[in-house]
C-alpha cells in the first residue's frame, strides 16, 4: 500500500519567499475519526436553548446571545473538563435595554472575553468587549465604537484579537473610506494594533471580510504561535504572527467552503471547519485552500479543540476525538 502510494505522488516546484524545493504532494484522502479519548455530559442548561458552546483552553463557554433588561439571567457560563459549571456571570452594560453577545474567547490563564452589542431605549447600538477573570467577576464592558466587533480569540500573550468592522453615520460601508478589520486590545481597552485594511481583501463593498454568508460566519482563531482570520465574504484565509506579521494569505478555491459553521485550530496549528450544521467536517489544507472530509462527521457539532483532538458534541455528550488517515 505504501508503495502505491507512493506512486501516486506528484512532485513538483513550490516557490515560496526566497526559498525553491521540490515538495512530494500526495492525493488528499478522506480522514475518519479516533475512538473518543474522553467524554463527558453535555450540561442540560446548554441543551435546553444557549447559544452552541465552545471549548478553548481547557473551558466550555456558552453564552445566551440575546437578553433585554427584563431578563435577569446570567449570559455567560463558564464549565470545566468534566461539565461541572465554574461560574456564571451577567454582562449588562449601562443604559441597556437589551445585550446581544456575539462571541466569546478564553486564555490560557482561564480570562473570558466577550463581545457585543447594546442598544439603549433609543435602539442605538453600542459595540464592547467585557473581561472576565478566572473568579467570575465581571470588569466595566470597555466600548470599542466605531470599530463593531464580530469575533474574538486570546493571542497566545494574553491580549485580546478582534474581528470587525467601521460603518458610516447611515450604518453603511463606505467604499471610500478604508479601516483596519483586526486589532489588538489590552484588557483595558488601550489599542495596541491594527491589521489587516479592509482594502487588502480585495472584495468590493458592500461585501466586508467580517460578513457573515450562507448561515456561517467568518472565524478567528489562535494557537500558540499564530493568528489566524478564515474570511467568507472574501473568501481568504489568513495566517499571522502573534505580532501581525502576515505568514500566508491564501485565496480559498470553493466558494461553499467558507465562511464556516463552525472552526478550531489543533495544538500543531491544524485547522478543521464544520461547513453547515449537518455537512461533513474536513480539515482545512492552509497551503491552497482546499479541504479534506472527515467521514461520518455530519453527525458531530465542532465546537473546539484541545491538543491535537477535536472536541466534538455529539447528542447530549462531548467527546475529544482526533482525525485519522
Amino acid at each position: 500500500m505504501t508503495e502505491l502510494k507512493s506512486l501516486r505522488c506528484l512532485v513538483f516546484l513550490v516557490t515560496l519567499s526566497f526559498l525553491s524545493a521540490l515538495v512530494p504532494v500526495c492525493p488528499a484522502e478522506d480522514l475518519e475519526f479516533s475512538f473518543p479519548e474522553k467524554s463527558v455530559s453535555f450540561p442540560a442548561e446548554i441543551a435546553a436553548g444557549m447559544a452552541i458552546p465552545r471549548w478553548i483552553h481547557g473551558r466550555m463557554v456558552s453564552v445566551w446571545g440575546h437578553l433585554d433588561y427584563r431578563d435577569p439571567r446570567a449570559n455567560v457560563h463558564v464549565y470545566d473538563s468534566n461539565g461541572r459549571k465554574i461560574y456564571e456571570a451577567r454582562v449588562w452594560p449601562p443604559q441597556a435595554t437589551r445585550v446581544s453577545l456575539l462571541d466569546m474567547a478564553v486564555s490560557r490563564d482561564g480570562d473570558v472575553a466577550v463581545v457585543g452589542v447594546a442598544n439603549d431605549s433609543s435602539g442605538q447600538p453600542a459595540y464592547f468587549f467585557a473581561h472576565i477573570a478566572p473568579s467570575g467577576k465581571v470588569s466595566p464592558p470597555v466600548r470599542i465604537q466605531p470599530f463593531e466587533g464580530q469575533r474574538a480569540t486570546f493571542g497566545p500573550d494574553g491580549t485580546l484579537w478582534i474581528l470587525g468592522w467601521e460603518l458610516d453615520h447611515l450604518r453603511r460601508f463606505d467604499p471610500s473610506a478604508d479601516h483596519a478589520t483586526l486589532r489588538q486590545f489590552a484588557l483595558d481597552g488601550k489599542v495596541l494594533g491594527e491589521f489587516l485594511p479592509r482594502s487588502s481583501f480585495g472584495c468590493p463593498a458592500p461585501q466586508h471580510p467580517a460578513l457573515g454568508i450562507r448561515g456561517g460566519r467568518p472565524e478567528l482563531l489562535a494557537s500558540r504561535d499564530r493568528i489566524i482570520v478564515l474570511s467568507g465574504f472574501c473568501g481568504q484565509v489568513i495566517e499571522l504572527t502573534p505580532e501581525g506579521e502576515i505568514l500566508r494569505r491564501v485565496s480559498v478555491p470553493d466558494e461553499e467552503l467558507l465562511p464556516p459553521f463552525a472552526a478550531a485550530v489543533t495544538s500543531d496549528n491544524v485547522v478543521y471547519i464544520k461547513r453547515h450544521p449537518t455537512s461533513p467536517m474536513c480539515r482545512l489544507q492552509l497551503y491552497d485552500g482546499s479541504c479534506v472530509d472527515i467521514q461520518s462527521a455530519g453527525k458531530y457539532t465542532l465546537i473546539g479543540a484541545e491538543g491535537e483532538a477535536l472536541v466534538l458534541q455529539n447528542g447530549s455528550a462531548l467527546e475529544w476525538r482526533r482525525a485519522v488517515e
